[in-house]
């Protein structure tokens, strides 16, 4: 007996595996060069903005041909998605930082304040809200 993975929740994984090297190469990009030209907080703002058009951008493409998705399938894809990339972050701040969840916190906490968990409910819910069908 074989048992299938459900398509959202693969493509969810690699929503959330696109999400954290979009992620990463935007965070290596702003501390390395924007923010020595335009500041920490400008170099930010940046960064949020042009990574939540990439990671939603992404998840549509990803989603391929949206005929075969339902608004609950889409949002499970985006809440898998959202998730992998919070746990992944996790992973890579415990394992190879050597850090915690309060390092974890204060790292986001100087690059995006706030705006972090917003940024991963936007990847959870945005396929959704865009694909939405009245």
């Amino acid at each position: 007996m074989t048992m299938t993975v459900p398509f959202w929740l693969r493509r969810g994984l690699i929503y959330g595996v696109m999400g954290l090297s979009i992620g990463t190469i935007l965070a290596f990009a702003r501390t390395t060069l924007l923010a020595p030209m335009i500041g920490v907080w400008p170099a930010a703002i940046l960064e949020v903005a042009i990574a939540a058009v990439l990671v939603l951008a992404s998840g549509l493409w990803l989603m391929g041909d949206r005929a075969m998705w339902t608004t609950n399938s889409t949002l499970a894809f985006g809440v898998v998605g959202a998730a992998c990339y919070f746990a992944l972050g996790l992973a890579i701040t415990f394992l190879v930082l050597g850090g915690g969840v309060q390092d974890l916190a204060n790292n986001v906490a100087l690059t995006h304040g706030l705006v972090f968990p917003f940024l991963l409910v936007a990847m959870a819910v945005g396929p959704a809200m865009v694909t939405q069908r009245a």
